[in-house]
This record gives C-alpha cells, sequence and structure tokens, in this order.
C-alpha cells in the first residue's frame, strides 16, 4: 500500500480481494489471484517497469485478423511474443453468453499464452461485464481497452480513437473494468492524439486519467487519429509517425509501462526502441508489430533469440510449419464444422478462413504471389464439391520453389541464409532473462572462446 502514485491502492484492493478468498476458504480462487499478481511482477510489492518487463514483443490486435488461427501460426513461430484477439465489441460478447458462441468468440488455444483480449465500448457498466466474462472464461492475462481504433465505424458508435476526446470516461471504464476482475490486468491501447487533441499536454491528461483508474501499462500507436475525412486504412498511413513521443512518455511516467505501436517492420527495427540510444535515450518497455506479421510472418521467426535471448526453433522450415498448420486446421474443421449458424449454435470454420492466414508466409519470395493467388482461388474438387484445406494448400505449395520451402529458420539447411545464423541452444548458452540480441551474441562468444 505503499507503491505511491496510486499503483498502492490498485494493488492493494487486488491483495485484499486474495486474502478475503483464503478468509473465506477459497483457497483455490485465492491461489489463482496470487499466481496471477505475481506473474504481472508485483508479488513483491514491486513495478514490472523496475526490472525486465515481460512482454518485449506483442503482436497487434487486428480486426478480421487476428483470430485464434492466425495466433497458432504466430505461436508456431515464437512461443514468447504476447499474442492479441482481435477487438471484440461489449454488447456482442454480451448478446452471445451461451457456451458455445462463447467459445467462439474468446476460444483459444491454451498454447497460445501469453494472450490477451480487445475489448471496445464506451459504457462503464457492459464493459465491466464483458471483462468479467472474459476471466471467467479463462486463459488471458490481459483485458485491453481499445481507444485506437480509427474506424468510422467504430468512431460512429463513440468508441475506438473517439475515447481519447473524453479523457474521465475512459477513467470510469478501466475503473469498473478493474473492480470486476481479480486476476486479469486491465490496459489501454491508444493513439498519441485524436482530431484536434493532439498536444503533449493533452496526451499527458489523458495518461493521467487512465492512471487514475487503475491502469499501469499501455500501448501507444505512436500517430495522432483523423476521425473524419479519412478511411481506416488511410489512418494507418497518412498522420506522420512520432515515435519520440511515446518515449517522452516512457520518461515521464516512470512507474508506469509502454509499449510502442505503428509502422515497425522488422525485429531489428524493434530492438532499436527496446534499448537507450542516442535517438531515443529512455527506451520504451514492450514493442507491438502489426501489419509486419500479417503480411510477413516468416519475420517473426527469430523472435525468442533476438527480442528474449531464448532458443529459437531453428529446425523448423516453412514446409513444416504449413504442414503443422494444417493439421491444426483439419483438426478444427473436424470439431466444429465448415459452416456457421449462430441461430443453430453451429460455430464452425469456412476453409477460406481457415487458409487466409498462410497467405503471406512466403512474402517476396519466388511463388509468393502465385502461392497466394492459389490459396484464394474458389476451389472445386471436380465432383461439385469443395477441395478440403490440405488439397488446396498442397495445390499452392506447387508454386513455390523447394528451397524456399525448406529453408531452416536459422537460414542454414538446403537455401540461402537470411543474414547470420543465430546461436542454437546447442551452440550458446542462453540467458535466464530475457535479453536482447547482443545479449545473445555476447553468450555465444563466450562459449566459442571457452571452447577454444
Amino acid at each position: 500500500w505503499t507503491l505511491g502514485e496510486g499503483r498502492g491502492l490498485w494493488l492493494g484492493g487486488r491483495w485484499l480481494r486474495v486474502a478475503l478468498l483464503g478468509v473465506m476458504g477459497d483457497l483455490q480462487a485465492a491461489t489463482e489471484a496470487y499466481v496471477s499478481l505475481a506473474a504481472r511482477g508485483v508479488a513483491d510489492g514491486g513495478s514490472s517497469a523496475r526490472g525486465v518487463f515481460p512482454d518485449r514483443l506483442s503482436i497487434a490486435p487486428m480486426l478480421d485478423v487476428s483470430d485464434r488461427h492466425f495466433r497458432y501460426l504466430m505461436r508456431l513461430l515464437t512461443r514468447r511474443a504476447k499474442l492479441y484477439t482481435e477487438m471484440l465489441v461489449d454488447q456482442t460478447l454480451l448478446h452471445h453468453l451461451h457456451p458455445l458462441h462463447l467459445e467462439y468468440f474468446l476460444g483459444h488455444d491454451s498454447g497460445e499464452a501469453p494472450l490477451a483480449v480487445q475489448l471496445g465500448g464506451n459504457n462503464p457498466e457492459t464493459m465491466a461485464q464483458a471483462a468479467k466474462v472474459c476471466e471467467e472464461f479463462g486463459g488471458y492475462n490481459e483485458i485491453n481497452l481499445n481507444c485506437g481504433c480509427p474506424s468510422p465505424k467504430v468512431s460512429g458508435r463513440c468508441f475506438g480513437a473517439r475515447l481519447m476526446l473524453d479523457p474521465d470516461r475512459v477513467r470510469r471504464i478501466v475503473y469498473e473494468m478493474g473492480r470486476q476482475v481479480c486476476r486479469t490486468e486491465v490496459t489501454v491501447k491508444c493513439r498519441i492524439g485524436a482530431d484536434d487533441r493532439d498536444s503533449y499536454q493533452e496526451l499527458c491528461e489523458f495518461i493521467e486519467a487512465v492512471r487514475a483508474g487503475g491502469v499501469r501499462h499501455l500501448v501507444v500507436h505512436a500517430r495522432k487519429c483523423l476521425l473524419n475525412g479519412i478511411s481506416a486504412a488511410a489512418n494507418r498511413t497518412v498522420p506522420p509517425l512520432h515515435y519520440d513521443v511515446v518515449h517522452q512518455l516512457a520518461k515521464d511516467f516512470p512507474e508506469l509501462t509502454f509499449t510502442i505501436n505503428g509502422g515497425i517492420q522488422s525485429l531489428d527495427q524493434s530492438l532499436e526502441h527496446l534499448a537507450p540510444s542516442q535517438v531515443y535515450p529512455v527506451p520504451v518497455h514492450g514493442v507491438m508489430l502489426g501489419r509486419a506479421a500479417w503480411h510477413n510472418p516468416w519475420c517473426l521467426r527469430h523472435t525468442d533469440s533476438m527480442i528474449y535471448g531464448a532458443p529459437t526453433r531453428d529446425d523448423l522450415t516453412r514446409e513444416e510449419v504449413i504442414d503443422r498448420y494444417v493439421d491444426y486446421a483439419e483438426y478444427m474443421q473436424a470439431r466444429y464444422g465448415n459452416y456457421r449458424c449462430f441461430d443453430s449454435n453451429v460455430l464452425g470454420w469456412p476453409v477460406i478462413q481457415m487458409i487466409k492466414p498462410l497467405a503471406g508466409l512466403c512474402y517476396q519470395e519466388p511463388g509468393a504471389r502465385l502461392f497466394r493467388k492459389e490459396l484464394c482461388k474458389n476451389h472445386n474438387a471436380g465432383n461439385g464439391e469443395r477441395a478440403s484445406i490440405r488439397e488446396i494448400v498442397d495445390a499452392a505449395l506447387e508454386e513455390v520453389p523447394l528451397f524456399v520451402l525448406r529453408e531452416h529458420a536459422s537460414g542454414k539447411g538446403e537455401s540461402r541464409g537470411y543474414g547470420p545464423a543465430l546461436p542454437s541452444a546447442t551452440e550458446a548458452s542462453v540467458p535466464a532473462v530475457p535479453a536482447v540480441a547482443a545479449a545473445a551474441a555476447a553468450a555465444a562468444a563466450a562459449a566459442a572462446a571457452a571452447a577454444e
């Protein structure tokens, strides 16, 4: 309770909840609440900002992209990056409380953790109810409030980026969400401004409002949002990027943690924001990739070693990743079917939705365009029936040279490499805590010197 800046009160309330659960005899719930707080780096009363922030790289919530199938593919490429669901509207979730419907909207593979769910809405009471539904469903270690979506459809309903025009409403929303959950952190994703409310002082007022509501981590897209006159796609490119603003926030609010988002295209670019430099003397705590992960998922294959200093699945090739994903897709269709009808409680996955995550796996490689084209064709098996997922994927793979498909994630093997090979678990000691690529390289050099 002595942590200051409001953090003590926020965490103290959660520790009080843990204690009360124990006194009332609900030891299992008390244990779950304790483990959740401890995992977030606050079990000793400290702040994750003081040590190593666990979510150094995350994959953005993207509408019609970040479904459970895309997340499954991401997890084949990186064990450590944090994954986000696409935005779920509070009213939609509360309207579909049937267990099968909740499985459709909130279902996920157990291996997807760490995993965050993003919610959209503007009513403190319904947002709190939706947050409680998400926590009770289980498997999420973060519930994120969307204050950055520029879609006219979303802003027309007065949520998304439009919430940045009403900081006090956001404060009330996150406060009510925090009251309803005890094991899950509530966070906010926002822009650096919206319309004419785009000064640094106004941004700080917004940060102070969400901090007063109990939020201790923010994901900040380093662009302002223009709510009228341009499309959602244009809002991702037209407003200029101001990374320096997000780094300034990290300096001015040392008790909070910040993840930077917007226009970052590679792991190398990510590392530029995670360590002090002349350009950014104060680093941010995490980096979020969005369209880069969607258009070129293979770029994430070195995430665990470059960002976390952990082993990478260097033995995997594109061919093996695709084969594992197809096995998963066939299992999902066998379990849930391949069509969807909420009224009949039939919630399957159409073929096109299952194969869509694979479209960028051969990005900028020979045959990539034909591979995507073949995946998206309206396939017919020849007898009036639709082709299976495996038949479609096998046909698409015929357009890609073998040296592309059989290249190992390490850049070794049957084809050309992608830059210098990274040390494997057998070649270098792996740091016990997350580290940047320099730490992994230093460990490899030390091991080589010792061997000599």
